[in-house]
């Protein structure tokens, strides 16, 4: 209806006003948000494929708000200045920006934040150095390589389309969809490289019974 089409013009309208007078807190605000449906999404479809009796786990408040906080203290910042950075060093029109963007990001940017994404994210689980170590090597490389399937036609579209004042909000979107991925991939187990997994497990049943 033309009172929904007004209400969204308005909104748009003001949310670009804030990028005008706080670019880095309203894309900061922005990340959280994105990344906290990301990650409660992933925790839905977790659920969802599990029995009834598991399912009284429910919500991992502290799972989001670890994974969404940490996108908005670390990856919006990070995005903010990298691509204002690569506007500046590389150029902003042009078919050889638009790859010469896309291969600084997907070869310098990305890998470097993924790794501090994982190793942050076991760490403030808990898991010890060793362990932190033994996801990095299991998951590393997966996480990037569909980083990569994800991002380079995205980023393709982000340089060529998207003016950079809403680059991270176009960013945003596509990780509404991306986040559930890296969720599986920032909190999936793995076993301790030190001890037999059927330790691994009882010793993590066991921490899981006494924080309830």
């Amino acid at each position: 209806s033309q009172s929904k089409k007004m209400l969204a013009a308005r909104a748009w309208a003001a949310y670009s006003r804030a990028l005008d007078r706080f670019p880095l807190r309203t894309k900061c605000a922005t990340s959280f948000i994105i990344f906290g449906i990301a990650d409660t999404t992933r925790q839905f479809l977790e659920q969802s494929g599990e029995p009834l009796d598991d399912k009284s786990k429910g919500w991992d408040a502290g799972r989001t708000v670890r994974l969404a906080g940490f996108y908005a203290a670390v990856n919006a910042p990070w995005v903010h200045y990298w691509y204002n950075i690569l506007e500046r060093v590389v150029g902003a029109t042009g078919t050889r920006a638009v790859v010469l963007k896309i291969l600084a990001d997907q070869t310098l940017s990305m890998p470097v934040f993924m790794t501090a994404l994982l190793t942050t994210q076991t760490l403030l689980q808990g898991h010890s150095l060793d362990y932190c170590r033994a996801k990095l090597k299991r998951d590393l490389l997966p996480t990037i390589q569909g980083a990569w399937m994800c991002w380079v036609p995205a980023l393709a579209i982000a340089f060529r389309f998207v003016p950079l004042k809403y680059r991270l909000l176009y960013v945003n979107f596509v990780q509404v969809g991306f986040g559930v991925f890296i969720s599986k991939q920032a909190n999936a187990p793995v076993p301790h490289p030190d001890v037999p997994d059927t330790l691994v497990h009882a010793a993590e049943a066991h921490a899981h019974a006494h924080a309830h």
